[in-house]
């Protein structure tokens, strides 16, 4: 996860927050939820759900993220943890919600991975709970021959990927 140690301090200007993921996991989690964030970040979205009135977890592999979440000064639970081995730290039907948005499924290596990190999050949802996904069509882009993915450009920044 050097990549992401990287721009850890750019992080919020390459990718800020964005409201409609917080109204996106509303509208799947029932009211003051206990809440798991895989792949957190900088922690925007879970403290804006914290803020709502949910309980948050929130996990992510790269140290300096959670660091620098950690120094938004949230009630947000931030851990540095692997989404492959979040089991051994919560019990089972620990969670209501599970979400992980953005790029953070697509780093695990391959499909054995992603069937036992979504076995590891399957265990942790309490019954009838709801597991929120977000991938990149990867698919698409590579039927399509794109050699990456959209520029990211904002007055303070401009990320090429």
């Amino acid at each position: 996860m050097d990549f992401y140690n990287s721009i850890a301090k750019y992080y919020d200007l390459i990718f800020p927050y964005k409201p409609i993921q917080k109204q996106f996991v509303e509208q799947h989690a029932p009211s003051a939820a206990k809440l798991l964030d895989i792949g957190c970040g900088t922690g925007d979205l879970a403290i804006a759900l914290q803020q709502a009135k949910h309980s948050v977890t929130a996990i992510d592999l790269d140290t300096e993220m959670i660091h620098k979440a950690t120094q938004k000064l949230s009630d947000v639970n931030f851990l540095v943890e692997n989404m492959l081995t979040i089991d051994k730290k919560f019990e089972k039907a620990s969670f209501d919600t599970i979400f992980c948005f953005g790029n953070t499924l697509v780093h695990l290596a391959d499909r054995n991975e992603i069937k036992a990190a979504l076995g590891v999050q399957k265990q942790l949802l309490k019954p009838n709970g709801s597991l929120l996904m977000q991938v990149i069509n990867y698919d698409r882009i590579f039927s399509k021959k794109l050699d990456g993915l959209s520029c990211i450009e904002t007055n303070e920044i401009r990320f090429e990927r």
